[in-house]
């Protein structure tokens, strides 16, 4: 958890049309931040020509290589404009510093994804999630108090502009009375009670 947040976005998960990682570059170039793209490539296939085509012509620094990814980029030099950066695949290690800096999680997906365990990390790292009112982002996000639900790229360079209105405690905090391990704990003992009861 940071309370403290750089001057970048994040989006994090396997490169692929479905995730978005296209539109964040858009996103990110006309709110006039950095983007931060983590996540793999499946090379063969679908995924890897939307990457040749669509992410790897606007990418402006590959840290892919590095180990320590947010180090990487903290040492690039200043920049006046806002720079694509890919860090590639990262581990559990290499994502905490990227999620608890980051000004934002960007969401822009495609599909209607049932959870994404990208946005309780990114919450429980005191950052705020702007993502397309689609799948459970609705349902995890509270819009403007753990982050945006929003309709299209206007609507998301938009809040990007009133992330200051977020508080990153109460990001943090959402995760703890929600999506904790005791909470689950808890949620599927409720379940199985009511189950039971029922035979």
């Amino acid at each position: 958890f940071s309370d403290e947040k750089d001057k970048y976005l994040l989006i994090l998960g396997r490169v692929c049309p479905e995730k978005g990682q296209d539109i964040a570059i858009h996103v990110a170039k006309k709110s006039g931040l950095d983007l931060i793209i983590a996540g793999r490539i499946d090379k063969d296939g679908k995924s890897g020509k939307h990457f040749k085509k669509n992410i790897e012509p606007f990418i402006d620094v590959d840290l892919s290589r590095e180990n320590e990814k947010y180090d990487a980029y903290k040492n690039l030099p200043q920049s006046n404009s806002p720079r694509i950066v890919y860090v590639g695949s990262v581990n559990q290690f290499q994502k905490r510093p990227l999620y608890s800096r980051a000004r934002a999680l960007l969401m822009p997906v495609r599909i209607h994804e049932s959870f994404g365990f990208v946005i309780t990390e990114s919450l429980a790292s005191g950052t705020p999630v702007i993502g397309f009112k689609m799948g459970a982002i609705p349902e995890i996000i509270e819009n403007g108090k753990t982050g945006y639900v929003v309709e299209n790229v206007k609507e998301m360079v938009k809040a990007i502009n009133h992330l200051d209105d977020i508080d990153p405690g109460r990001c943090r905090k959402i995760v703890e009375e929600k999506f904790s391990v005791e909470k689950m704990v808890e949620n599927y003992i409720s379940l199985y009670k009511s189950l039971v009861s029922r035979t």
